[in-house]
């Protein structure tokens, strides 16, 4: 197996790396969203259960993290049928 895979299959200009570093960057968009939904949106929604502006920002908040969800899986499956061999 060493002697097949001469060059680093992790160099900066290969696809693969580039997926792998966009993956790894998308993956701190829900976290970022979830940490948003976990210490400005629930306080808030404790405060004022019945305000509409509040659910409809979770809402719109939880659909964006799903949107980037799917996207990050799409990358994965990029991920699995690219070879990390330049």
């Amino acid at each position: 197996m060493a002697t097949i895979i001469k060059d680093d299959p992790f160099e900066r200009e290969s696809a693969f790396a580039k997926a792998l570093i966009f993956k790894l960057l998308l993956v701190l968009i829900p976290i970022s969203i979830a940490a948003y939904n976990r210490f400005r949106l629930l306080p808030r929604l404790q405060a004022e259960a019945d305000s509409d502006g509040a659910w409809a920002t979770l809402r719109r908040a939880t659909m964006i993290e799903v949107g980037v969800v799917v996207v990050i899986l799409m990358v994965t499956g990029f991920l699995v049928l690219a070879s990390p061999i330049p």
